[in-house]
């Protein structure tokens, strides 16, 4: 690039430009909220814990069933109560809550 292409304006001009990334309070939310989730991760009983893992890391249903040798039926069940477990921990919903949703 030649140097006559580059516009000469001051540097002072940037400051009033916006940044376009996330803000240092939404970067540290984000940690914070990674954070909680994987806390919430570690609470799971280890069965649970694998398939949302698993789901996590991109494999479908019928995927994670044939890598834990279980029935996608199985695989299904134990993901929903697993996020269910996930929502109380998180405080996302209450146990209440879950119990009704789960009827």
């Amino acid at each position: 690039m030649r140097r006559d292409a580059v516009s000469d304006r001051p540097l002072d001009d940037a400051f009033g430009l916006p940044d376009p990334g996330p803000s240092p309070d939404e970067l540290a939310a984000e940690a914070e909220r990674r954070h909680s989730v994987a806390w919430a991760l570690t609470q799971l009983p280890e069965e649970q814990r694998r398939v949302v893992e698993l789901r996590l890391a991109g494999l479908t249903g019928p995927e994670v069933a044939a890598t834990l040798g279980r029935s996608h039926d199985s695989v299904r069940t134990t993901q929903r109560r697993a996020l269910a477990r996930l929502r109380i921990l998180l405080g996302i919903a209450s146990p209440e809550e879950e119990e009704r949703d789960a009827s």
